[in-house]
Order: structure tokens, then sequence, then C-alpha cells
């Protein structure tokens, strides 16, 4: 199984076929060493740093929040009764594989509880 092909395999292949030749190509070997290294340093900086996250990725994430919280409150309405994802999606005004991730995350939480059967079904956790 051959490696994912990146910019970077790309550039040593490059430097590789050209280096291989008998004309002299000195300095577009060196000006792809320099790309490749700097692709290489962007990408490992990438890995070891925490980036700030966006102003939509923080819309995102408060947007989810709410939409979690106002879930568990209409849950929270009605602790005894078995909530169907799609029911839920169709309250919230969201679409059910949304709706799918929010309940998952509830599961997480420990806030909500699935149970399995033919369609699965969520229920408040009693206590929360």
């Amino acid at each position: 199984m051959s490696e994912k092909m990146t910019h970077s395999i790309a550039l040593s292949q490059a430097i590789a076929l050209l280096s291989s030749d008998s004309t002299d190509r000195s300095e577009i070997i060196e000006h792809l060493e320099a790309l490749r290294a700097s692709l290489d340093k962007r990408a490992q900086r990438s890995k070891d740093t925490d980036r700030k996250p966006t102003p939509k990725e923080l819309k995102a994430q408060a947007e989810r929040q709410e939409l979690m919280t106002a879930t568990f409150n209409e849950m929270n309405k009605r602790p005894d009764f078995l909530y169907e994802c799609k029911m839920l999606a169709d309250t919230m005004y969201v679409s059910t594989p949304k709706m799918a991730h929010i309940l998952a995350d509830l599961v997480e939480q420990g806030k909500v509880k699935r149970i399995d059967g033919k369609k699965p079904n969520f229920q408040i956790v009693k206590g929360e």
C-alpha cells in the first residue's frame, strides 16, 4: 500500500527525478528543497500548537450548546416520556442528523439515556 501523496512527497519525488538528469538544475532543486522544508515546518507547527478557534467556530459551538440546552429543557418537561430523534428534531426545527449528534452529546454527558429497540428512544436520566 502506497503512502498518501502529500506536497512534501511530491516535491521529494520531483527533486529525485531532477537530480537524476545530467542537466544542471541545481537552482530549481534548491528552490524545491526550500519549499519542501517550509511545508514540512508548517505541517509540524500546526500539529504541535493549539490554535484559537475562529469566530465562526465559536459561533457554531455556542449554537450547539444552546440547542443542547433547549433540547434537554424540552425533554425535561416530560421526564417519563420516550423521545424519538426525529420527533425532537421536528420540535427543535433542526435536521435529524444534527439532533442525533446533540442527543449523542447528551448521552455522553449522562443527562439522557438511550433505550435501544426497533427505533432508539431517548429519556431524561432521573436526578438531572
